[in-house]
């Protein structure tokens, strides 16, 4: 639960991908996501949180979650590395290209909870 995302709501992501449609960027390689990083835990707390819930996420150690992983026929073994991986990077490129700036993870998901 250290490893640190950059959630986006999906209404930005949208505005985003238009935004750059309209501009003529298509093809252009550039960085979405949302304002902040944040670990996995403080995800799972800021949705607690905002549902008004106490939850407490379980470390479950790598090892364990690989062999029981092992009987659902869903589970994708190449998906573990990016739990060992951090998915954080500077919006400042994206937010130049679109002129629009992610509401943050605490607003999306307020909006997603409505």
């Amino acid at each position: 639960g250290d490893y640190r995302r950059q959630p986006i709501h999906v209404c930005d992501f949208a505005s985003i991908a238009l935004s750059l449609i309209e501009k003529g960027l298509c093809g252009q390689e550039l960085d979405v996501g949302g304002s902040k990083s944040y670990t996995m835990r403080e995800i799972i707390s800021l949705i607690s949180q905002k549902q008004g819930r106490s939850r407490r996420a379980l470390p479950v150690p790598k090892s364990l979650f690989v062999f029981l992983a092992r009987f659902h026929p869903d589970f994708d073994s190449s998906l573990l590395g990016a739990i060992e991986e951090d998915e954080c990077f500077d919006i400042t490129p994206i937010v130049q290209a679109t002129g629009i700036r992610p509401r943050s993870f605490e607003e999306g998901v307020l909006d997603l909870l409505r």
